[in-house]
């Protein structure tokens, strides 16, 4: 049985002078393991402003000591830790002539909540008669996504970071709740749970704060420390005994001693935008080196990090610039992930709210995508990419035979000849759907009346729907021209129109009929509506 630790209980200033790097990595980071978390979490508490943060004793609480009695028993028993929450605020109150307070007066209850930073639970082990620490990281971390804080103190949000889906979290400090909307992250330790472990447990616990404890997923795949790894398999299996289900998209598969394209790389960068626009997690599966990487990862060829989020870039040149220039054998279409420069990851052995470049996985043979886990409640037959590669062809084929149905200036200008669309796939609820069309006004003040939108209540539950747009709409007027509705049933992976359920453009809608036919309908709403969006944001160029 392990023993603990005495912590000293504190509230500290660490206003500059104060160094992170040194005064509080140097301090209560014991060991040498990978230090590289804790150093970002510091980076994006002073990118933040902190003035001050606080130490508490975290050893009582019940998944903190289940986690020690874990690893004790890993490690052969009778060890010494430590596990301390660090609670960082940006409070301007905090005196600057203040280094340390004893905890007991600080008086917690006047802070104003928009200060506070995010948590996190470091633990510190020792093995029994050894002076040295084996091993030090963060059992848990929960911080919002980083923002920029004016004068007042209040946040907002960064400029064009897309986050669908969080969860909302609880952190006490001194027996005051703060509530915090955002992304759950920890670090392996290396000993009873590695990266794959981590990663479940970030896109599991930010999907239903259901916090999944690395001792439950060993227990459940019979796995014994020390770990070295989890298979694609045992990812999925952990996933679905959640009450989730596990989409998995292969991006490059094994044969003989090297790996082979299955997607091209903007064929699985579009894959994992469509699932996060969805407001689905992913888990980003790539190839590593074999030998260690020096950030405390095992060695082995896979790693893997959770991904929630993308930034967009709407003056980005290389999308419709390269096709351009590449011919006419460029692609029929372009996808709007194409605009999207990075994802939003957490990485347990780098830290949370990391930005990866859609190209990073370009630059070293030695690291390239392998499989992409979509998280999703619903179990999909029709995979994003063939659901884009239908709406594509449906517009191409059919816009140009509408001509005599409707009249208008948008409408005139798509059926008049082909073009080439932007294409954005988002799995959708039909309610949701509705309600966006209930409230979209279109770019002229025109809507859809009640009647049009009643046409679309025989659509089923959940379908893919693919925006289309011309490139200056969707990156000018972040809008949109229609929408190809695309079943998820696999009916067909094709390029045929075998999975449309519908489609709409301005002034006309097209709905399937019981025999599979798409009846013409007249529509009020004759120019280019929003691009849909899951969740509101503000800060957007």
């Amino acid at each position: 049985m392990w023993t603990a630790l005495p912590t000293i209980e504190a509230a500290v200033g660490c206003r500059p002078p104060f160094s992170f790097y040194f005064d509080f990595v140097g301090r209560y980071w014991k060991s040498e393991f990978n230090r590289i978390p804790i150093h970002r979490i510091c980076t994006l508490a002073r990118k933040q402003n902190a003035t001050f943060f606080v130490m508490e004793d975290a050893t009582q609480r019940a998944l903190v000591r289940a986690e020690l009695d874990s690893l004790d028993v890993a490690l052969g028993g009778g060890g010494a830790a430590e596990a301390i929450s660090f609670s960082f605020f940006s409070s301007p109150d905090w005196p600057s002539d203040v280094a340390e307070r004893d905890i007991a007066g600080l008086d917690i209850a006047s802070v104003d909540p928009k200060h506070f930073l995010g948590q996190a639970v470091i633990i510190n082990y020792r093995r029994p008669d050894e002076t040295d620490f084996a091993l030090s990281y963060i059992f848990e971390a929960i911080f919002p996504p980083p923002c920029r804080r004016d004068e007042e103190g209040f946040p907002h949000k960064l400029l064009n970071n897309f986050i669908y889906t969080d969860e909302e979290f609880v952190c006490e400090v001194r027996g005051r709740r703060f509530d915090v909307t955002g992304l759950y992250y920890c670090q392996q330790n290396g000993r009873t749970h590695v990266c794959a472990h981590a990663s479940l447990r970030m896109a599991l616990t930010s999907e239903q704060n259901a916090k999944v404890t690395p001792a439950y997923v060993n227990i459940l795949l019979g796995v014994a420390p020390p770990c070295e790894g989890l298979g694609l398999g045992q990812l999925v299996q952990v996933i679905e005994d959640q009450g989730k289900y596990a989409q998995v998209v292969t991006c490059q598969k094994l044969e003989g001693k090297d790996y082979v394209e299955v997607l091209a790389r903007e064929t699985y960068i579009s894959v994992l935008a469509s699932i996060v626009e969805s407001g689905d997690k992913a888990l980003l599966i790539f190839s590593t080196a074999e030998d260690d990487n020096g950030a405390g990862a095992s060695a082995g060829p896979d790693h893997v990090v959770f991904v929630y989020g993308h930034t967009r870039h709407s003056d980005e040149w290389h999308p419709q610039a390269i096709a351009a220039y590449a011919g006419p054998a460029d692609a029929p279409y372009y996808p709007a992930s194409s605009w999207i420069d990075h994802f939003l990851i957490h990485d347990d052995n780098f830290g949370p709210y990391y930005t990866l470049s859609s190209s990073a996985l370009e630059f070293k043979k030695e690291v390239t995508a392998h499989q992409i886990i979509a998280i999703r409640d619903i179990r999909i037959g029709t995979a994003s990419q063939f659901a884009e590669a239908n709406a594509a062809s449906q517009l191409a084929n059919l816009l140009p035979t509408l001509a005599p149905q409707a009249s208008g200036r948008w409408f005139d200008y798509l059926t008049a000849k082909q073009r080439k669309f932007m294409l954005r796939t988002i799995l959708m609820e039909k309610r949701t759907y509705l309600e966006h069309l209930e409230a979209a006004c279109g770019h002229d003040g025109t809507r859809m009346d009640p009647a049009e939108i009643s046409l679309l209540d025989a659509l089923l539950d959940r379908f893919w729907m693919v925006e289309f747009s011309l490139p200056p709409l969707f990156t000018g007027n972040h809008s949109k021209l229609g929408e190809v509705i695309v079943s998820v049933d696999k009916v067909a992976e094709s390029s045929g129109d075998a999975n449309i359920l519908a489609l709409r453009l301005p002034g006309l809608s097209l709905v399937c009929d019981e025999r599979g036919d798409l009846i013409p309908h007249g529509s009020n709403l004759r120019s280019h509506i929003g691009i849909f969006r899951l969740k509101p944001h503000v800060e957007i160029w």
